[in-house]
């Protein structure tokens, strides 16, 4: 009888816990407010990246731009320069200044690993084909065994 009436408490406690707890209302209220904040986060951090790449771009942007309107000033200030008017002078032009010695012959690069594995081999190629006999008859087989074994004519005779 105690058994019973403390299974009795036990079932009406859990009845009134989960009935207090189940109130769709508010759970769906919740649900829309954490979706709002998740939403405010995701947004905010994507402002946040889209600022920095956006910067970035801009300031390779007007990089490249300087450096383009760079190479054009300087192509306008050596045509300008290229078509000045000549100046009459009457004075003799100098004698050209004597031509430099030419330079020594370079030093010839180490060789790589392949030429001087050429060097050891020859004139061997590097990978060889292996023949391929096809339709051979059993003496053929016999005869070549013989030619590649010695005089061996069975398996357990050894060189």
């Amino acid at each position: 009888m105690k058994k019973q009436i403390f299974l009795f408490i036990v079932a009406v406690s859990a009845l009134a816990f989960t009935t207090s707890c189940n109130n769709a209302a508010k759970m769906e209220e919740m649900k829309a407010q954490q979706q709002q904040e998740i939403d405010k986060m995701v947004n905010d951090g994507l402002a946040n990246l889209r600022a920095e790449l956006s910067s970035a771009c801009n300031a390779q942007v007007e990089g490249a731009i300087a450096a383009k309107a760079d190479s054009i000033v300087l192509a306008a200030a050596t045509a300008k320069a290229g078509t000045a008017k000549p100046t009459t002078n009457t004075k003799p032009k100098p004698k050209p200044a004597p031509t430099p010695k030419p330079a020594p012959a370079p030093t010839p690069k180490p060789k790589t690993t392949e030429e001087k594995m050429q060097d050891v081999r020859g004139n061997a190629a590097v990978k060889t084909e292996t023949k391929t006999i096809i339709n051979q008859t059993p003496e053929q087989t016999k005869e070549r065994m013989k030619n590649v074994r010695g005089n061996a004519t069975k398996v357990d005779d050894k060189k």
